[in-house]
């Protein structure tokens, strides 16, 4: 029975070193792969230009106000 432990001990401390050198082997590959910090470089790049739309949507929406009510008193009164 004690060789039966001995065995199935050795085997678990086998298990144990192989998974952890699969943890070591695929947490390097996780470290050195790139393409999530480029997904976050086009993630920072998108908020970017949205904040610039808003930026120039609010203020192309002010001037179109004053143009269009410009317009419109010029046709109340009569402008030529």
């Amino acid at each position: 029975m004690l060789n039966v432990n001995l065995i199935v001990a050795a085997n678990i401390l086998v298990i144990g070193e192989v998974w952890m050198r699969n943890l070591s082997a695929r947490l390097a590959v996780f470290l050195q792969n790139q393409s999530g910090a480029a997904a976050a470089e086009y993630a920072m790049l998108i908020a970017a230009l949205v904040v610039l739309v808003a930026i120039a949507a609010a203020t192309l929406g002010e001037s179109l106000t004053v143009v269009l009510n410009d317009a419109a008193d010029c046709v109340e009164v009569g402008c030529v």
